[in-house]
C-alpha cells in the first residue's frame, strides 16, 4: 500500500518565553517535524488512520489510532513511539512524549529525533538540565538542526546561563532570520548581558513583524530605560498597556518614566574651595608659629640672665 511508504507528518510545538514579563510560551508558535520511517505492515489500517487525523490536526484520536498500531503491527513499534510521542507533545502530554521517545531511544540510540524529542518536552516540564543534556545530544549528532538551538538557548536562559544561551539563539536565528517570537528571545539575552544596542535592534525587527504584540513594547520600553531614554520608555509602555488593558504593571511603569521625566535633574553640587584665613585671625598653624617664638624668646632671656651672674661673680 502506498501510503504505508509516505512521510509521517507529526507536530511538535516550539516555544520560547518572555520570563520577565511571565507570559506563556507553549502556544507562541509551532513546528513541523517528519519522520522519515518506511511502514512494512499495517493490519487493521490504524496507521493510515493515524496519519489522517494527523492531517485533519487532530491529534488525540491520532494517538488512539497509534496506540492501536502498536497491537496490531508490532513490526512498526519504532515508528509508531516516535509519532506517538510527538502526538503526546502536541495535546501537551509531556510525560507520556518522554516515555516514548525514550522508548524510541532505545530501540534505536543513533537517532537524534528522540533526544530532541526528550528535550523539548524536558523544558515544557521545566527541567532545565535535563533539556539541556538531551538538546546538547540531540546537536552533538546533528549540529545542523537549528531547533535544538532553539530550545536550547532557552533552556540555559531558564537557569541564567546567559552567555551560552546568546549563541544558540545566534545560531537558531542566523537559519530563521525572521522569526519574531525568537527574536525577543535574544532581545532578553542581550539585556540581561546589558548589551543594549543588540537589544533594541532585535525589539525593533521583531516589532515591524508584529506590530500588535504587546510583549515587545514592554520589552523595548525596559530597554529604553536602561539607556536613559526616559520618554521612549514611557511612551511603549504606554503602548503595551493600550494593546493589552490588563497589564496594569505596564501602566504604572508609564507613570513611573514620565515622573522621571517631570522631575529636574539637579545640578551638580560644586565642590567647595577652602578661604584662606585673614591676617591676624589665629589658626592652629599661626598659634603654633607663636609658641615657638616665644619658647626662643624665653631661652635667650635665660641665657643672658645665666651671664650676667656670671659676671658678677
Amino acid at each position: 500500500m502506498n501510503h504505508l511508504n509516505r512521510i509521517l507528518l507529526a507536530a511538535t510545538l516550539a516555544a520560547f518565553c518572555f520570563a520577565p514579563i511571565g507570559t506563556s510560551f507553549a502556544k507562541e508558535k509551532k513546528v513541523k517535524t517528519t519522520v522519515k520511517t518506511t511502514i512494512s505492515t499495517d493490519t487493521g489500517g490504524h496507521i493510515k488512520a493515524a496519519l489522517q487525523f494527523v492531517d485533519q490536526r487532530q491529534f488525540q484520536p491520532a494517538i488512539d489510532e497509534f496506540t492501536k498500531a502498536l497491537a496490531a503491527s508490532p513490526d512498526n513499534a519504532y515508528a509508531i513511539y516516535q509519532n506517538r510521542a510527538a502526538m503526546y507533545l502536541a495535546v501537551g502530554k509531556y510525560p507520556e512524549a518522554v516515555a516514548d521517545y525514550t522508548k524510541a531511544s532505545e530501540m534505536k540510540p543513533d537517532d537524534e529525533r528522540n533526544y530532541l524529542g526528550i528535550g523539548q518536552a524536558d523544558v515544557y516540564l521545566g527541567k532545565w538540565d535535563d533539556a539541556i543534556t538531551n538538546l546538547s545530544k540531540s546537536i552533538e549528532m546533528k549540529p545542523d538542526d537549528v531547533d535544538a538551538y532553539g530550545f536550547r538557548g532557552f533552556a540555559y536562559s531558564k537557569v541564567d546561563n546567559w552567555e551560552k544561551a546568546l549563541p544558540d539563539y545566534d545560531k537558531y536565528l542566523a537559519a530563521k532570520p525572521n522569526d519574531q517570537v525568537a527574536l525577543e528571545r535574544r532581545a532578553e539575552a542581550n539585556r540581561v548581558q546589558k548589551k543594549l544596542p543588540e537589544a533594541l535592534a532585535d525589539y525593533n525587527k521583531a516589532i515591524e513583524q508584529d506590530p500588535g504584540k504587546w510583549t515587545l513594547y514592554k520589552g523595548r520600553a525596559y530597554t529604553y530605560h536602561l539607556m536613559g531614554d526616559y520618554a521612549k520608555a514611557a511612551a511603549d509602555y504606554a503602548k503595551a498597556y493600550q494593546l493589552n488593558p490588563k497589564d496594569t504593571d505596564a501602566h504604572g511603569r508609564a507613570l513611573a518614566e514620565q515622573q522621571l521625566l517631570a522631575t529636574p535633574t539637579p545640578p551638580p553640587t560644586p565642590t567647595p574651595t577652602p578661604t584662606p584665613a585673614p591676617a591676624g585671625v589665629l589658626t592652629p598653624v599661626n598659634i603654633g608659629i607663636g609658641v615657638a617664638v616665644l619658647i626662643v624668646i624665653i631661652l635667650i632671656i635665660v641665657f643672658l640672665a645665666r651671664g650676667r651672674r656670671r659676671e658678677e661673680v
